[in-house]
């Protein structure tokens, strides 16, 4: 007895796990809900609870402590392209579904999933986590859908957990593996190739820049060599002419 009503644990004694849990609250008849403690009588097949606002029998079979529940399982894939709008363009994916995988621009995925419980339909709590996109895991929640957008190409595995409210005890589980491929211009392939040309780029820019520079050191150096053989050529006849002067005056 807790004070949100009263838990029966179905216990494995030769391992010491829960196999399962069933809350009874208001929904099965329990006003008070806050059990006192030790407030319990079983005669022969009557069982007796005492409450804080009185004393509360158990009337059911044996059926009331199990529940009436299937298993786990993922109803529908929801894929959306990136080009879609809300009205055309998704498709539904049955499940389950051996070795999925997915297209670049099916990068939208929505899951329906449900665990049928037949006594308590809104006693299951759900927390998923998506290998690949997640870092945690989500809050237990009564919502049975789960949606990512822009997922980027890799391989992925949805999990899915049925839990109580707290989150604490899981009542089933699955795992769905998938992939989305790739486009080409996404592939380690193209990639090597567009730096492999990007080298060559670079290496052909910087050889041609080279060359210019070259070419144009060769000139600037050829300019500067005609600069001083003219520049010689000028100072050789000046001095030929003084010479040739004095020599005349001398004379």
């Amino acid at each position: 007895g807790t004070e949100r009503g009263i838990d029966y644990l179905d216990l494995d004694y030769s391992s010491f796990t829960v196999n399962n849990i069933i809350h009874f609250d208001e929904k099965d008849g329990l006003i008070g809900l806050e059990t006192n403690k030790d407030s319990h009588l079983q005669i022969e097949n009557q069982l007796f609870f005492g409450l804080i606002d009185g004393l509360y029998q158990f009337i059911g079979s044996e059926d009331s402590f199990h529940p009436i529940s299937g298993p786990l399982h993922l109803d529908e894939m929801l894929i959306t392209p990136k080009d879609a709008d809300q009205n055309n363009g998704t498709r539904k994916v049955k499940l389950p579904v051996a070795n999925m995988e997915f297209s670049h621009l099916e990068n939208r995925i929505s899951f329906s999933f449900n665990k049928v419980n037949k006594r308590a339909p809104s006693g299951y709590y759900y927390k998923y986590k998506l290998d690949g996109q997640d870092e945690i895991w989500s809050f237990p929640s009564l919502i049975k859908t789960a949606t990512y957008s822009n997922l980027s190409p890799g391989k992925y595995q949805f999990n899915l957990i049925v839990t109580d409210k707290s989150g604490t005890f899981a009542y089933d589980q699955l795992h769905l593996p998938f992939s989305i491929t790739p486009a080409f211009y996404q592939t380690s392939v193209f990639k090597f190739f567009i730096a492999l040309i990007a080298v060559i780029f670079i290496v052909l820019i910087s050889y041609l820049y080279y060359k210019s520079t070259l070419r144009r050191t060769l000139y600037l150096q050829e300019v500067r060599y005609n600069e001083q053989a003219k520049l010689r050529k000028e100072i050789a006849r000046d001095f030929h002419d003084e010479l040739g002067n004095l020599m005349a005056r001398m004379i």
